[in-house]
């Protein structure tokens, strides 16, 4: 399954003001960066400031742009964060036995297009 149809699962608190992005864009955005070893909403920020025009579409970013880091810290502030565990916990048992390579300590990886993987470098950023 995509990390776009499972984050979309996830109920969006935000009112119509603070919804500039897509809340599954936000999240994947987040959880692309978590899994390239980045740590903190910084490290997505700037992440998400070096992707392509292509790989920023991939996350659902169609005007080019991607969120501030105040963006990202607001929005994980307000959303249930037992909703968003819930769905990455049932992303990561199905993704188990489809996933093309392994994280540490067996862990299987959600399957992400390399091509924004490929952004994520060699060495953690924090």
């Amino acid at each position: 399954m995509q990390l776009k149809t499972i984050l979309r699962q996830v109920p969006d608190p935000r009112g119509k003001q603070g919804q500039d992005y897509m809340l599954w864009s936000i999240l994947s955005l987040i959880v692309v960066s978590l899994l390239c070893g980045r740590r903190g909403m910084k490290a997505a920020f700037l992440l998400g400031r070096s992707l392509s025009r292509r790989q920023k579409a991939e996350l659902g970013f169609i005007r080019g742009t991607t969120p501030c880091h105040a963006t990202l810290t607001a929005t994980l502030r307000v959303i249930d964060a037992q909703a968003l565990a819930d769905v990455l916990g049932a992303l990561f048992l199905e993704e188990g036995g489809n996933a093309r390579h392994s994280g540490k300590h067996g862990h299987r990886c959600p399957t992400v297009p390399l091509l924004l993987i490929s952004r994520c470098g060699t060495r953690p950023q924090r």
